[in-house]
């Protein structure tokens, strides 16, 4: 729910609402909570419940350099590892990403976009890879969250995906680890110098 934008950065978890939507007690759902704060989503406050965590301008630029290491991996490993199945997945969220571009349905794109990233991490067979590559994305709270931080055009993330997927049926190790770097590069010079996600949501909200 945080990734997909139903909270926004700084505003409290309603853990009341929540038992009572998933039918658990406060147990289970503040047992959730401690794992989403170890992963960063969420800052615990002694007396004041949960709040989503605000990720700086500083914090998504220092995620940086690891992240172009990974996805670097990433294009070898599912070059190597992936197969005809996977390149149909990557192809049906690519046309599922068009589809609701024409229907301006942001969160269809967002949830396209996500389908390639897991699509690739499931190509590459490592599970070890695997956490460590979903951890790094998490921790940045991607898709919704990062989409509207980074105001990156529609037309813009429908071509980076476009070209991850061409590279990945022809397996060229190369030209997907290039389409991975130039499509995070063109995410991280989007994102507004200093801003903070919360104030680029509100920004983007009056838009």
């Amino acid at each position: 729910m945080i990734i997909d934008g139903q909270f926004d950065p700084g505003e409290k978890i309603p853990e009341k609402q929540l038992c009572v939507q998933f039918d658990v007690s406060r147990t289970p759902l503040r047992e959730a909570l401690k794992v989403l704060a170890a992963e960063g989503l969420v800052e615990l406050t002694p007396n004041r419940g949960a709040m989503v965590s605000i990720l700086t301008y500083e914090d998504f630029q220092d995620c940086r350099p690891i992240t172009y290491t990974l996805m670097a991996q990433c294009a070898d490993l599912a070059c190597e590892h992936g197969d005809g199945a996977h390149v149909e997945l990557l192809q049906s969220a690519l046309e599922d990403m068009v589809d609701a571009k024409f229907s301006d349905d942001l969160s269809g794109m967002v949830a396209a976009s996500r389908q390639i990233r897991e699509t690739l991490s499931n190509a590459a067979h490592s599970p070890l890879f695997k956490r460590i590559f979903e951890a790094l994305f998490f921790r940045m709270c991607w898709n919704l969250l990062v989409f509207r931080l980074a105001g990156l055009a529609p037309e813009q993330l429908i071509a980076d995906s476009r070209a991850i997927v061409e590279a990945m049926r022809e397996r060229n190790k190369d030209a997907l680890s290039k389409a991975l770097h130039d499509h995070l590069s063109n995410v991280f010079e989007a994102c507004p110098d200093g801003r903070l996600p919360c104030e680029i949501t509100r920004m983007v909200s009056k838009d």
